[in-house]
């Protein structure tokens, strides 16, 4: 069966600075459609560990994340590496899947685009980091958001 790829035009907003240090962005990066990876612990841990080393590697603030079944979200605020949004969510991906590829699996590990939402003044970040660290629960995966072993706020707001 012969595959295409498509080129599908970016949803990054024009006018906004995505490597702009000063911008806090609401990522949310979903695992190749049909799966939930990250129910495996193994898959799961190698995944929490690529967001603390985009700390250090890309100079990201993370004030929250959470990996779910299928899904991560995280919380960030870029560094002064002048790196863009998209290379450092693709360099954080390619990693994973390479670690995920190391376990035994195969194939793709996320879907190819990434949703994102920079958090406007009016928003309280605080906010939008209890939704992330509570989602587990919502979802009923845990009876108290606390309990979820994949989620943290690294940094502090």
């Amino acid at each position: 069966m012969l595959r295409y790829h498509v080129a599908v035009p970016q949803k990054r907003l024009e006018d906004v600075d995505y490597s702009d240090p000063a911008r806090v962005v609401f990522v949310t990066i979903r695992a190749h459609p049909g799966t939930s990876p990250f129910r495996d612990e193994r898959v799961a841990r190698a995944v929490v560990r690529e967001p603390d080393m985009m700390r250090t590697r890309h100079r990201v603030s993370l004030y929250a994340y959470c990996l779910m079944p299928d899904h991560l979200h995280l919380l960030l605020r870029m560094g002064d590496s002048g790196r863009p949004l998209g290379t450092v969510i693709g360099a954080m991906k390619s990693f994973t899947t390479r670690q995920y590829w190391s376990l035994g699996y195969r194939g793709v590990l996320w879907q190819e685009r990434f949703h994102d939402h920079v958090v406007r003044r009016y928003e309280a970040v605080q906010t939008i980091g209890a939704y992330i660290l509570a989602n587990p629960e919502r979802k009923g995966l845990v009876e108290r958001a606390h309990e979820w072993p994949w989620s943290g706020t690294p940094d502090p707001l």
